[in-house]
């Protein structure tokens, strides 16, 4: 499953060259060369997502897990997350916290 994402990367990522001519021309153009990869970049994760959403679909979702792409300011990472317990919280947050006895509360 992660050699699926690590191919699809590799498959749309730029080439060096690209990112090379983006820096060495950023002065003539004013940074404006800085799209070129960026554009590249931007084809990248788009397809990246995508195939998330395909792991996610023919794998993960009848495990009852999730993956899902995160991005911080400076990172970004894949979270996978557990569905069955995630819904649990929610339905426990939608009931104010009480489940019948099949749960605990909890206290505030």
């Amino acid at each position: 499953m992660v050699n699926c994402l690590n191919d699809t990367l590799k498959q749309f990522w730029p080439c060096n060259a690209v990112i090379y001519i983006g820096y060495i021309l950023s002065p003539f153009t004013l940074g404006l060369s800085f799209m070129l990869p960026n554009l590249c970049i931007a084809d990248a994760k788009d397809n990246f997502l995508r195939a998330i959403a395909r792991q996610n679909r023919l794998k993960l979702n009848e495990r009852g897990l999730q993956m899902r792409y995160v991005q911080g300011v400076c990172t970004s990472w894949i979270e996978i997350i557990v569905i069955k317990e995630a819904e649990s919280a929610n339905e426990r947050a939608a009931t104010g916290g009480t489940c019948n006895g099949s749960c605990y509360s909890e206290i505030d």
